[in-house]
């Protein structure tokens, strides 16, 4: 079959090293000497750099671009940099990538040039973090073993403004929970309920107006369906008032562990590309809903290195990050983690050649290999049985090395397609079967 090639599209380069199709991989103190064992927060910038906020040691920077075999990372704390605090409760990012990170000790913006740390002579600890469209940041205050705080900060680059009980809406001044909605709304979590704030108007939702399992807001979430996901209750003060809440439409759905979760407190969450909910819980361990079912994964089950967990997120590669509390940094993804770095010397090789792709058949994701032995314009494209371009993974200069993409296919039929690898001098194609 004569297959006719159409060269347009350019998309940015992966080259995916695999960790030896280990589903599961764990950093902790004991196990590799990783700087801590109380992972609080997780933040993938825009750059596709990873940044870990632990409990007791800083800010921690992985280096990935070895490869996960030769992980390496930079410790932001007290002892080493002048760090404001070792306790990191959230991180985020602004749109030129500086990070703002809430602590133990104040704010703290993160640049590539500078630390810069203010606690606008507030005594308490931060908690929480969001950025408006205009690039207000909201902070919020509060002890968590008190549950006191100061409120809620506004903050312009310039001058603090503080929101309290005294002074707004606010049912308390410990803040706990953050989120900005695609309308700039406010969503804020207290242990007295949760507040919306529209930059003119508060409204108050709590136990005593709406189904709400408990006034105590642990996180908030916003899914790709823009369902508000919030976690209640306080697993540090046992109330047996706590469950997993859906906002949508109006409605108030409560989930608990007679839904299939395995326990009430649910602590954070994430979407992965797939659509599927991923939470962490207190004591429980990890969970999975794809909308109907509920699929546990606890230190029993698997290696999950402790059932308290206090942040995931999930990568490009659909890896999901996940921070405990003892039990270090793990990192979980179904057939195999996979970890992007730029280029691999390790094994420079003598010819060209286009692998076979693994696995095959394949569905909905598929591993393709190739080599090339000099520097060259590669493309690296998929088709289908008529020849039509389905899409380009590779064109680019590449240097001499040996390279992995990903290739997902989850929005195509099954079929047959064909992966073609060209370069100046070399020409190679592949069948690829797509079993669903």
């Amino acid at each position: 079959m004569k297959i006719k090639l159409v060269f347009a599209l350019l998309l940015s380069l992966l080259q995916i090293s695999k960790a030896q199709n280990q589903e599961w991989l764990i950093f902790s103190k004991n196990k590799n000497s990783f700087p801590s064992n109380n992972i609080s927060s997780i933040k993938i910038d825009s750059r596709k750099n990873f940044w870990i906020g632990t409990m007791d040691s800083g800010l921690v920077k992985l280096d990935l671009s070895k490869g996960i075999s030769s992980l390496s990372w930079t410790v932001y704390n007290i002892p080493r940099n002048n760090f404001p605090s070792n306790t990191i409760y959230s991180i985020t990012a602004d749109n030129l990538n500086n990070l703002w990170i809430t602590s133990g000790n104040g704010l703290i913006k993160l640049s590539e040039s500078k630390i810069d740390h203010n606690n606008f002579n507030i005594p308490i600890d931060f908690l929480c973090i969001a950025i408006d469209s205009i690039g207000n940041k909201w902070i919020g205050t509060g002890n968590p073993l008190f549950q006191i705080g100061a409120g809620l900060i506004k903050y312009d680059n310039a001058l603090p403004v503080i929101y309290n009980k005294s002074n707004s809406g606010l049912p308390s001044d410990f803040v706990s929970a953050l989120l900005i909605d695609k309308h700039n709304k406010k969503w804020i979590g207290t242990n007295k309920g949760l507040a919306v704030y529209d930059d003119s108007n508060w409204i108050l939702y709590n136990s005593a107006n709406t189904n709400l399992p408990s006034d105590f807001i642990y996180f908030i979430f916003v899914d790709s369906k823009n369902n508000l996901w919030i976690g209640t209750g306080y697993a540090l003060i046992v109330d047996n008032k706590a469950g997993l809440v859906k906002y949508a439409n109006n409605s108030w759905t409560i989930y608990y562990v007679s839904s299939g979760l395995p326990v009430n407190y649910v602590t954070c969450a994430a979407e992965d590309k797939f659509g599927n909910l991923w939470f962490g819980t207190w004591g429980g361990g990890l969970v999975k809903y794809d909308g109907t079912n509920w699929k546990v994964y606890n230190s029993s089950n698997s290696q999950l290195p402790n059932n308290v967990i206090l942040s995931i997120a999930i990568d490009y590669n659909d890896n999901k990050w996940i921070g405990t509390y003892g039990g270090g940094l793990a990192i979980y993804r179904e057939n195999g983690v996979i970890i992007s770095v730029e280029e691999n010397y390790l094994s420079l090789p003598k010819f060209y050649e286009l692998k076979q792709n693994y696995p095959n058949p394949f569905n909905p994701e598929t591993i393709i290999e190739f080599s090339i032995p000099e520097q060259t314009h590669v493309k690296l494209k998929i088709y289908d049985i008529l020849g039509r371009e389905i899409t380009t993974l590779i064109d680019k200069e590449l240097n001499p090395g040996n390279y992995k993409k990903v290739w997902y296919a989850y929005n195509l039929p099954s079929g047959i397609y064909f992966c073609r690898l060209q370069t100046n001098n070399y020409s190679e194609i592949k069948k690829l079967v797509l079993q669903k």
